[in-house]
């Protein structure tokens, strides 16, 4: 429901403001209200009218909603008030600033393995401290797992329960539990204990590192036999974690990790992620302050014999060459691996543990492990490289998505599992761009009668809708964000802005991109905007995604604006660890833009183009592709000849 419509938005309830709408579920809304005694915001949750009539829930809910008041764990979000109001239950929590593992999950599908087990750790110590404590949270899901920046939080634990409780997982009808998540004792009503929790956390281990809930099925009843009957998935990018899941999705409780912070360390020894940085209580921060510098560079010195494996391991080249894939440290900024890949590598994406690289001259795909960075093998395509260079490859947990011209027009080919799938999707028009989200998988495609996005359903691969786009030249990038589709020509004329609802291919609002030069219109959405990027004079561009008005121009450093960056290179964007980055031009550059305070870093991969100095034309080379994963951005450097 828009926010415009809700009666509540502007109203007072119990001495706090309702301002805005932030989420609604089938027994709840939460609202961001302001305290005005106090004047703080707050999360504030209206539950369901029907639920206060049920008095078992009643009395559970205002009971138990005191109980987890008294936490006070810095991974639990704090709840400040909980009662009943003229017939409305009510729950006041700190508002936390960010988005939730949902959300992110959303925008990127599938987690690397560190920075899965870096945020489900996080939960796991506030899950083992409540049920210390005897609450059983019952509803561990993503989205209430909130963010901000690189810390998660644990939300409603107002609609906790007591471990001595015995419930099943509807009360009035409604469903109690996530069926997603929720464990078989729960679902069959029996009695729960803190083992409910932990086989929810295993699912979320699950689909952090997939991108996808353990048993996906058309109907909540069928999640809820699978739960039930069903035997715990495993994960092909992963196989060594397929025992940790197997316990902490057994069907017996008994069966399963005694606490969650035990299924978070075993995961971590079966991916080989080390937890040297998190100090915890285990290690007081007083024991390193103690030993003063002597201390401080003792574990200094630990630390770098952690992630390089002792003084004896091997270097790693990274020079940087054409026809490569660079890895760049997201956290650092530097390079810390470089691939040789097959020739043009000129589009890169990473889903399922893999990266997957678009090798334009060879018509190849290269697939790298994610977490050395290796060759693991090479797939031909069918087809050849499309005319205009854009995102020609795109990844999820499933797999990759690859575009290429055909002589009838183009074909759009699914790499899984180390091999083509022996049907490819053919289509008129030439293909430019292919992009996933929205449980789709879209395409750019023009014709003599203009451009087209093309929707299609991954699982038959039937084309369900065709849209027509407001411009004649191809679609140089697609993103997802704010419950819509967006669209960017390549800017050849006047770069566009197009808006798209994914559930009726409608176009709900499009503009001109204000730009002060010409713009090859790579896009991206996160942050609460839409990111485009210029070339010649290099800038990114801020727009209100409801607006399209561009409401911020960054510049890129003033040596860029003089490396002979005005008209070359293919703009790319990416959201990565909240930053977003930008490249694509000649510089040699990348630039890491702070999107809150518009501060932007360079980060140095290859020579500018006007700077180097080859034996011959053909040693010159430029980044290119971008894609994040593994707490890495991949860079593709081709020979720009």
């Amino acid at each position: 429901m828009p926010v415009s419509t809700d009666p509540r938005i502007g109203s007072d309830f119990l001495g706090y403001r309702i301002e805005a709408l932030l989420g609604r579920g089938g027994m709840s809304v939460v609202y961001r209200a302001r305290h005005t005694a106090l004047d703080r915001n707050v999360a504030l949750k209206l539950l369901a009218p029907e639920l206060a009539e049920d008095a078992r829930f009643r009395e559970r809910f205002l009971r138990e909603s005191k109980l987890a008041a008294s936490l006070d764990h810095p991974s639990i979000v704090p709840v400040y008030d909980a009662g009943e109001f003229e017939g409305q239950l009510y729950i006041a929590m700190r508002y936390v600033e960010g988005s939730d593992l949902k959300q992110l999950l959303h925008e990127r599908g599938a987690l690397e393995p560190s920075r899965t087990l870096e945020l489900l750790g996080q939960l796991a110590d506030a899950l083992d401290f409540a049920h210390e404590r005897g609450l059983v949270h019952r509803d561990v899901k993503p989205s209430n797992a909130l963010l901000d920046t690189h810390h998660a939080y644990l939300a409603d634990f107002g609609l906790t329960k007591s471990a001595s409780e015995r419930s099943a997982i509807t009360v009035t009808g409604r469903i109690m539990g996530t069926v997603d998540y929720a464990a078989p004792e729960q679902i069959e009503g029996k009695q729960i204990d803190g083992r409910a929790d932990i086989y929810s956390l295993g699912c979320l281990v699950f689909e952090c590192l997939t991108g996808d809930v353990p048993f996906p099925r058309d109907s909540e009843l069928a999640v809820l036999w699978a739960h039930v009957h069903e035997p715990p998935p495993k994960i092909a990018a992963y196989p060594a974690i397929d025992p940790v899941l197997a316990k902490a999705l057994a069907k017996e409780p008994g069966r399963r990790f005694a606490t969650c912070r035990e299924l978070i360390d075993e995961a971590r020894k079966a991916l080989g992620i080390q937890d040297v940085l998190v100090i915890r209580d285990r290690r007081p921060l007083l024991l390193v302050v103690a030993g003063g510098l002597l201390a401080a560079g003792a574990l200094a010195a630990s630390l770098v014999l952690a992630f390089t494996g002792g003084g004896n391991a091997p270097k790693t080249d990274l020079t940087v060459r054409g026809n490569t894939v660079v890895r760049i440290d997201a956290a650092t900024g530097k390079v810390i691996g470089v691939t040789p890949v097959g020739k043009g590598p000129e589009a890169v994406a990473v889903g399922g543990g893999t990266v997957f690289v678009h090798n334009w001259r060879d018509g190849t795909v290269s697939k790298l492990d994610l977490r050395t960075g290796s060759v693991r093998d090479t797939v031909g395509l069918p087809g050849s490289a499309p005319p205009h260079p854009a995102r020609t490859i795109a990844a999820d947990a499933r797999g990759a998505w690859v575009v290429q011209s055909a002589p009838e027009g183009g074909v759009l080919t699914h790499i899984r599992a180390g091999r083509l799938l022996p049907q490819e999707i053919t289509f008129p028009g030439a293909p430019s761009t292919v992009a996933i989200g929205m449980n789709a998988v879209w395409v750019g495609v023009r014709t003599l009668e203009g451009s087209f996005l093309l929707e299609v359903d991954p699982a038959d691969r039937s084309t369900r809708r065709t849209v027509l786009l407001p411009f004649d030249d191809p679609v140089q990038s697609i993103a997802f964000g704010d419950g819509a589709v967006w669209v960017a020509n390549a800017g050849l004329r006047q770069p566009r802005l197009v808006r798209i609802d994914p559930s009726t291919g409608e176009i709900t609002k499009q503009a001109p991109i204000a730009t002060q030069g010409g713009v090859m219109a790579g896009i991206a959405f996160g942050s609460g905007a839409v990111w485009a990027a210029q070339v010649g004079p290099p800038a990114l561009l801020r727009i209100d995604p409801r607006t399209l008005r561009t409401t911020r121009t960054i510049p890129a450093p003033p040596i860029a604006i003089t490396a002979g960056t005005s008209g070359g290179g293919v703009a790319n964007l990416l959201l990565a660890d909240g930053d977003v980055w930008w490249g694509g031009t000649d510089t040699g550059d990348l630039w890491r833009v702070d999107p809150r305070t518009a501060k932007v870093a360079s980060v140095h991969v290859a020579p500018p183009i006007g700077e180097q100095q080859p034996e011959s034309v053909w040693d010159m080379f430029e980044p290119l592709g971008m894609a994040a994963g593994g707490g890495s951005v991949w860079v593709t450097v081709t020979l720009p000849f």
